[in-house]
């Protein structure tokens, strides 16, 4: 297997897994049989948008996981409204994440395409 195709299966991998744990801490985060008490509540939701933060920062391997990414935004601002805005600006920061997956994609394709 050669170096690059190795790192882009870690890359894969990587950014599966972050799914998979922002997925494992939504649902702990959410689960109505779950310890209500506000420590339990305060930690499963620090993992939570921890997961999800960490997620977003992470550019995405392939071009069409970048909607992986479209979902937990479209996620966070549905919150927003619902819940109330957020103070760290995540919004504004997930969409620069998505916006520079798009980027590189495209920078990716037309780099292959003048080779």
């Amino acid at each position: 297997m050669s170096d690059a195709l190795a790192e882009e299966n870690a890359s894969e991998k990587e950014f599966e897994r972050l799914y998979s744990e922002l997925n494992a801490a939504r649902g702990a985060y959410f689960d109505p049989n779950s310890d209500q008490f506000d420590e339990a509540v305060d930690a499963r939701g620090d993992r939570y948008f921890m997961a999800e933060r960490t997620f977003m920062a992470t550019p995405a391997p392939r071009q069409c996981w970048v909607w992986r990414k479209w979902e937990v935004l479209e996620t966070v601002v549905t919150r927003d409204i619902t819940d109330g805005r957020h103070t760290d600006n995540r919004i504004v920061t997930m969409l620069a994440s998505i916006k520079a997956d798009h980027l590189r994609f495209e920078r990716e394709r037309r780099c292959s395409s003048t080779a």
